[in-house]
Parts: structure tokens; sequence; C-alpha cells
């Protein structure tokens, strides 16, 4: 081994050290608020009703259940990047979870959706995942045009 390989290998295994340094000392920086959030809600429904979901960089888990209720649980990390927003109204249940421009980057989310067997659902996903569970009946999922 040359004295630069050496050095090659020393400078690497510092960067490495610092890197991880670095990672823990950021991790430990933030408040957990910034870090990782769980959003829980429950919206009373009577009868058929639509359940529209818009999410960037979400991974999204579609159940169905018996009952009066859409129930949502979602996983945020890196929180701070993200905007949340749920509504109910007589049109139906909206669920928007989009990433911020900075931080947005980084975060992500884990979203799980239950939802009564007479409920519909309307996806507008980018960069996400549509997983389903435990669902009886037609699934359509259309073609885009757009690239």
């Amino acid at each position: 081994m040359t004295d630069q390989d050496s050095t090659e290998q020393e400078t690497a295994e510092w960067l490495s050290k610092a890197v991880s340094i670095g990672a823990q000392l950021l991790k430990n920086a933030l408040p957990s608020s910034l870090t990782r959030e769980v959003v829980s809600q429950q919206f009373e429904v009577a009868g058929p009703t639509t359940v529209f979901v818009k999410a960037t960089g979400c991974r999204v888990t579609v159940r169905r259940r018996a009952g009066g209720a859409v129930r949502l649980d979602a996983n945020l990390y890196v929180s701070a990047g993200l905007d949340v927003a749920t509504q109910q109204d007589a049109a139906g249940i909206y669920i928007v979870i989009l990433r911020k421009r900075v931080l947005g980057a980084a975060s992500r989310s884990r979203v799980q959706i239950t939802l009564p067997p007479d409920c519909d659902l309307v996806a507008d996903l980018e960069q996400g995942d549509l997983l389903f569970e435990d669902v009886s009946g037609r699934i359509t999922v259309p073609g885009s045009a757009a690239p």
C-alpha cells in the first residue's frame, strides 16, 4: 500500500464518520414535531359518499370495512415539509397531503384510509403509490395523456 492509498483511505474513513456524526447532530437538533407526526381523523358518513385524495410523494393504502365512518391514519416523516388539510362537506371528504417546495424533498408520508363499502374514491397522486386491501368490486384506472 502506498502513502497515497493510505491517505485516501484515511480521508474516506474520516468523511464517513463526519457524515454519520452530522446526521446524528441534525436528528438531535430537530424537534420531533419536525421529523415525524401522526395524524388520525374519523369522518362520520351516512350513505354513499366520495373521498377525494390529492397527495405528492405519498403511499396510500385503501381498506374497505363495514361501518358508517371514513378513517384517516397518516404517518408523516419530516412533517415540517408537508402541508396537510382535510375537509368534509355535502359533496364528500377531501384529504390533501402536499410537499412544500424546500423541505418537501426530504418529506414522505404513509397514509391508510378505511372506507365503508359504499364509498367511492378519487385519487390524484404525484410520485405516489396506491395500494388496495380487502377490496371487492371494479377498480378502473384511466390512462393519462400527460407525460
